[in-house]
């Protein structure tokens, strides 16, 4: 059964072969159409751009001739270009050093599907790693719980949820048993997934760049008018795997067509 679109956005300056590797591999576990989208290129040196993207295009198409591979070039912000995209997409997935600029937020805040980072060392494991997400108990975290265990269910994953507090109060024990409430719900709507929850006393972003070694992709929460917060920044800049950025308006409808597809 054919999933729903994985984007891979490029630009001139952001060219990298290891974005679309990771998109690619993405798709093909899923049964996905990969779609590379080349944005800005009238700017920076587009000739280069075009040379670097056609090279990381033809190592993707011997790797994996099965997969459905469109590639466009556009010329408006590549912010623009994959938000445009979003509403039909699974994922837009953008490079490392694009992911140290605003325009992971930018595209997070106003995306339908969530936006995920990747590192250039960034491979996909032959082990069966869990999907791991961050709950803080508070409405941030909802898009990325709910996107998470639809992830794991799509992939035949278990998700590890890690929920992190600096110091103990009435306010964190009420946090807790939200996360807690919310993942019961979950675990009745995806009743094959398995549940590894974890209650750590350390900042969010130290415990969920640590188990994130572990893991086949780490997914947090991301909120409009925020931008990059320290927890995100710090995720995004240490996380050992991609880092997925669910925004308010990611919906889990584009997954759930997928969600009885083969498992990997």
């Amino acid at each position: 059964m054919t999933g729903p679109t994985v984007v891979a956005g490029l630009t001139p300056q952001h060219c990298s072969l290891a974005t679309v590797t990771w998109a690619a591999e993405y798709a093909a576990r899923t049964g996905s159409p990969l779609r590379v989208v080349l944005a800005e290129a009238d700017t920076g040196d587009p000739t280069a751009a075009m040379r670097a993207a056609g090279c990381a295009v033809t190592d993707v198409r011997t790797r994996f001739p099965q997969l459905a591979l469109t590639v466009a070039i556009e010329a408006q912000p590549v912010v623009d270009a994959l938000v445009a995209l979003s509403d039909t997409a699974h994922l837009l997935v953008v490079d490392q050093d694009v992911r140290r600029r605003p325009l992971v937020a930018g595209a997070a805040a106003e995306a339908f599907c969530p936006v995920v980072a990747v590192g250039s060392s960034v491979l996909w494991s032959e082990q069966d790693e869990p999907v791991l997400v961050g709950a803080d108990g508070t409405e941030r975290s909802r898009p990325a719980l709910e996107w998470a265990f639809a992830e794991a269910d799509r992939l035949g994953r278990a998700v590890r949820v890690v929920h992190c507090q600096v110091q103990r109060s009435t306010a964190g024990i009420r946090l807790r048993h939200e996360v807690l409430a919310a993942v019961a719900t979950l675990a009745v709507r995806h009743p094959a997934v398995e549940i590894q929850l974890r209650t750590l006393d350390c900042p969010p972003d130290e415990g969920l760049s640590w188990h994130s070694q572990f893991c086949a992709m780490a997914v947090i929460g991301h909120r409009a008018g925020t931008a990059t917060g320290r927890t995100e920044r710090a995720v995004l800049r240490n996380a050992s795997c991609a880092v997925v950025l669910a925004g308010q308006h990611t919906s889990v409808a584009t997954a759930i067509p997928a969600l009885h597809s083969p498992r990997s």
